[in-house]
């Protein structure tokens, strides 16, 4: 009995996409996200009035929770503007949860006068690195029920000042290919 090459090649790639469908996982990856900032870091669109509450002096203040290690996750706060020039003193950030606290202390004047490519902004740098978080802390206080706030603290000239970031929990379900 004959088998066309062609018949032989698809029955082969099925066989080969079954296994390698066999040997994919499911991973759960946790990630802890302010709601606009994620919004803002998709279009960069500084004029959304859903920012408002976190400009100060035409500065836009925005964080970011990216995992560092395994174990892990480094905390991080964009400064961006629609003016060159602009500077603010971060003086610290704290953030909070269920009984649980990490702090750090900065008093830095930071400039914004890098531009961001393809937009009509410009940041500071790529950002200032607040503090390194450990996974297990964060886990912690989410899975008893608490709320993880970040606030950073402050001047813009006027005197200090404070914005409090809420950061929930996002879980996502991703596939991983075995090597």
């Amino acid at each position: 009995m004959y088998i066309s090459a062609k018949i032989v090649f698809g029955l082969i790639l099925l066989a080969l996409a079954v296994f390698g469908l066999s040997a994919c996982k499911t991973a759960k990856i946790t990630k802890y996200e302010h709601e606009q900032s994620a919004e803002f870091y998709k279009n960069f669109d500084f004029g959304t009035s859903a920012l408002n509450a976190f400009k100060a002096d035409d500065i836009l203040l925005v964080v970011d929770i990216n995992k560092a290690t395994h174990a892990s996750y480094v905390a991080w706060l964009g400064l961006y503007s629609d003016k060159a020039g602009k500077s603010i003193n971060i003086e610290r950030a704290v953030i909070i949860g269920d009984g649980w606290e990490k702090s750090q202390n900065f008093n830095r004047e930071l400039v914004l006068d890098a531009h961001v490519p393809d937009h009509e902004l410009f940041e500071f740098d790529k950002g200032l690195k607040l503090f390194e978080v450990d996974e297990d802390d964060l886990k912690s206080v989410v899975s008893a029920g608490g709320e993880l706030s970040l606030t950073v603290f402050y001047d813009v000239g006027s005197g200090s000042e404070s914005i409090t970031f809420i950061l929930k929990q996002k879980v996502e379900k991703q596939t991983v290919f075995s090597t």
